[in-house]
C-alpha cells in the first residue's frame, strides 16, 4: 500500500511514516495548507487514515481532512485524477498513471484467497466457476486484484457471484492485507469463519525462481 498524489507537472488546475510526510508536505509551502485525503475503502487503512489526520493536526501547521470518494468514479486515482482530493491510499498492485505520483510506501500487501473446506481446488476455474465471492467492495484492491485473476483464467466476473457480505460466509473470500497472522485471523474471527476455510496458493516459491 502506499500515498500517492496527482504530480507537480499534472496538479495545475503509524507515527514513523507520519514523520516522514510530515517532512515531505512541509516542504510543499510555508504558508498553512488542508490537504484533501479520500477516505479509504478498507477498515484497515481507515484507521491509518484516522491518526495522520490527529497527528497532522497536532504536529503540523497543515492539516489534513478526510473526503468520500465520489460515486461518479471507481477508483481512488479516479477521483485523483479529477481533482477530488490530494492525496490517496492505492495498491502498488495497481497499474501505472503518468499523473499519479508516489508520495511514500506505507506497508507491504499481500493477497490471501480462502476457500470453504470440501470445494474442488484442483483447478482455480473449477474453484470459481458459480462460487459466492467475497472480495471487498467494488474499487478495492482485493476486488479489482480478483478481477484481473479472473481475466487471466478467460473468466468473465457473470462467472462468479460477488457478494458484499463476509459475513454469509461465502465460498471464496479475498483479503487484500499485511502478512499478518493475528490480523487475518482477527479478520475471519469477525465473520465467525474460523476453521471453515483454508488457504489457496496457486503455486511454490519454487515456482516463482
Amino acid at each position: 500500500m502506499i500515498m500517492v498524489r496527482l504530480s507537480e507537472k499534472s496538479r495545475k488546475g503509524r507515527f514513523l511514516l507520519v514523520a516522514v510526510i510530515l517532512g515531505l508536505l512541509t516542504s510543499c509551502s510555508q504558508q498553512r495548507q488542508e490537504f484533501r485525503l479520500l477516505v479509504p475503502a478498507l477498515p484497515f487503512d481507515q484507521e491509518i487514515a484516522a491518526e495522520l489526520v490527529e497527528v497532522f493536526e497536532q504536529n503540523s501547521t497543515h492539516r489534513i481532512t478526510l473526503v468520500p470518494v465520489p460515486d461518479s468514479v471507481e477508483t481512488a486515482l479516479d477521483a485523483i485524477e479529477a481533482g477530488y482530493a490530494d492525496l490517496a491510499f492505492a495498491s502498488n498492485a495497481q497499474p501505472y498513471r503518468q499523473g499519479v505520483t508516489a508520495v511514500m510506501p506505507l506497508y507491504p500487501t499481500v493477497l490471501h484467497i480462502f476457500y470453504r473446506r470440501g470445494r474442488d481446488t484442483s483447478d482455480p476455474r473449477l474453484l470459481l466457476q458459480g462460487a459466492r465471492v467475497f472480495a471487498g467492495p467494488v474499487g478495492s484492491s482485493s476486488r479489482q486484484l480478483m478481477t484481473m485473476i479472473l481475466k487471466g483464467l478467460e473468466m468473465t466476473e457473470a462467472e462468479v457471484s460477488f457478494t458484499n457480505a463476509a459475513d454469509e460466509l461465502p465460498d471464496v473470500i479475498v483479503l487484500y492485507l499485511p502478512i499478518s497472522p493475528d490480523r487475518i485471523n482477527a479478520r475471519l474471527e469477525e465473520i465467525g469463519a474460523v476453521g471453515d476455510y483454508q488457504l489457496l496458493s496457486f503455486g511454490t516459491p519454487e515456482e516463482i525462481g
